[in-house]
């Protein structure tokens, strides 16, 4: 839904999911790390994640997204890139 910009998740109005993706990628992120596999089961989704959450903050602001929600989204980044080199 974000990435098609579809109605009435056009333009600024893609904000709104954005508090929907970051649950969702807290929550995967916290399954996987029970689970002690992969973080988001393999190094490609981490990479899908990564590049999510990098497009996310390079809308920021101008995007409407607050300046907690872009903070989270930094500090979650900074996680899943820290995931990344581990690997």
């Amino acid at each position: 839904m974000f990435y098609n910009d579809e109605v009435p998740f056009k333009g600024r109005n893609r904000r709104f999911i954005v508090p929907d993706l970051l649950n969702v990628v807290h929550s995967w992120m916290a399954e996987s790390a029970q689970t002690g596999g992969r973080m988001f089961g393999s190094e490609e989704n981490t990479v899908a994640v990564s590049e999510l959450l990098r497009d996310l903050l390079e809308q920021g602001a101008g995007a409407g997204l607050g300046e907690d929600v872009v903070e989270e989204i930094r500090m979650l980044r900074g996680r899943v890139d820290g995931g990344l080199r581990r690997s």
